[in-house]
Formats: structure tokens, C-alpha cells, sequence
């Protein structure tokens, strides 16, 4: 990877608390025992990169995002078009779909969790009844929580139902965006124009005294 994607990586990870993930190249340790010049360079880009993020610590350490969408999915769902996007939200992982954690959000984003226990279910099924919104794809609850499948999607009743979109197969992130600007008509912050790969999330630390925005 070109050393300031690499940089940008690691600030973009930094700055969405996590929602964005850094990769390596398959074999990249060994080229850089070899010597690769690429290689060597990533490291120093890393290097360089991560010495800047402990140097200013206090910017990322001990806040929390400030956000009115919760997005549910599996590790290996990607995230990178969503965090450059500009769309502020929280990762919620699927074990945490409680009555509790969802009443938190206006609007809850499933990307194909396609195992879901029962609670999970009727947790997300009394969200939308108490007037939450749900965006939801592909195999979304197709299955239970030991990955049997279900004749029909647990939440198969919110395909059609009001204040909810259900996207089928793997929406393109032009699709996804476009029913969360419809269910979502009045966002915590909005980016009207900025440039490509612009890194955005906004997030309050856990005293409560400063707001950041990324």
C-alpha cells in the first residue's frame, strides 16, 4: 500500500473509533524482511502515523461517538464507504441487540446480520414497533443464532413496513445512503460538499466537557 493511503488508513481508523479497519498486504511482513522498499516504506508511514497519534492521545482516547445511528453487522462487512460517506454512527455488534443498546437510536442499520437469535428478533421487532428505523440487507435474520436456517427471515414482517427499508442481495453504497437520507431527514451533521476520502465523525469525551469533530 502507497505510504499515504497507508497514513490515511490509520488516521481514518483512528478517527471513526474503529468503524474503519486497518488491512496489511497478505505477505507484507515477509517483504519487509526481504527489504522491500515498499514495504520499508508502509512501515515508516505506520510508524510515522502512529507516533503523531500517541503524541496526541488525548484526541482519541476516552471519547465516544456522538451518533443517532447504530450499524449492526458481521467482522467481515466493510465499513470504508459508510465512514467516507461523512455518515456518523455507531458499530453495534450483533450480540449487542437489546431493547436496552437499540432505544439509544432513531434509526438502526442491520448489514446483513444473518444470524440473529429469537431475542435478537423481537428485540429489533419492538424497536420499530416503539417508532424506531430500520435499514436492513441481504440475509438479515435468515438464520438463528447457531446458524440454522429459518424458513422465512425472523423479521420478515418489516419487509414493506413503514419507517423501514429492507435492501435485498448487497446494495450498492449509492442505494444504502439513499434510504438512510430518507429515513434519517434530519441528521445530527451533514456534509454538503467535501472533498474525496474526507474522514468525518464527531464524538464527545467521557467527561462530558469537549466535543470533537474528525
Amino acid at each position: 500500500m502507497p505510504r499515504r493511503n497507508q497514513m490515511l488508513a490509520v488516521y481514518e481508523a483512528a478517527a471513526s473509533q474503529g468503524a474503519q479497519q486497518t488491512f496489511f498486504e497478505m505477505g507484507w511482513t515477509t517483504q519487509l524482511a526481504r527489504g522491500d522498499r515498499e514495504a520499508r516504506d508502509s512501515l515508516a508511514a505506520l510508524t510515522t502515523a502512529n507516533q503523531w497519534l500517541a503524541e496526541h492521545e488525548s484526541l482519541f482516547a476516552e471519547v465516544e461517538p456522538i451518533a443517532k445511528t447504530a450499524v449492526a453487522l458481521p467482522a467481515y462487512e466493510p465499513l470504508t464507504p459508510l465512514v467516507r460517506a461523512g455518515k456518523n454512527f455507531v458499530v453495534l455488534q450483533p450480540k449487542h441487540l437489546t431493547p436496552r443498546q437499540l432505544a439509544q437510536f432513531s434509526l438502526v442499520v442491520l448489514l446483513n446480520v444473518r444470524c440473529m437469535t429469537d431475542e435478537q428478533a423481537e428485540a429489533v421487532l419492538g424497536y420499530v414497533k416503539q417508532g424506531g428505523r430500520l435499514i436492513a440487507t441481504d440475509e438479515t435474520s435468515s438464520c438463528d443464532g447457531v446458524f440454522r436456517a429459518r424458513a422465512k427471515p425472523a423479521l420478515a414482517s418489516l419487509q414493506g413496513a413503514d419507517r423501514c427499508a429492507w435492501l435485498p442481495g448487497k446494495p450498492t453504497t449509492e442505494e444504502l445512503l439513499a434510504e438512510w437520507r430518507r429515513l434519517d431527514d434530519k441528521p445530527l451533521v451533514e456534509l454538503v460538499s467535501a472533498p474525496e476520502h474526507l474522514c468525518f465523525n464527531v464524538a464527545r469525551s467521557w467527561d462530558g466537557k469537549r466535543t470533537l469533530v474528525y
